[in-house]
């Protein structure tokens, strides 16, 4: 009984988490790919690797 109690508020709750994640990555997206493209298009190596070190 207890599962079954846990697992029925669990769906809702990942359905209404799983449609905000989509908005949220979608406009993550939309941010991450203008913020890497221009990254991409110079030098990866040079605009990643101080980044990723600090």
């Amino acid at each position: 009984k207890k599962n079954q109690f846990t697992q029925l508020p669990g769906v809702t709750f990942n359905e209404k988490s799983f449609s905000s994640y989509l908005s949220t990555a979608s406009s993550l997206r939309r941010t991450m790919q203008q913020q890497v493209s221009p990254l991409r298009g110079s030098s990866p190596r040079k605009a990643g690797g101080p980044s990723l070190q600090q």
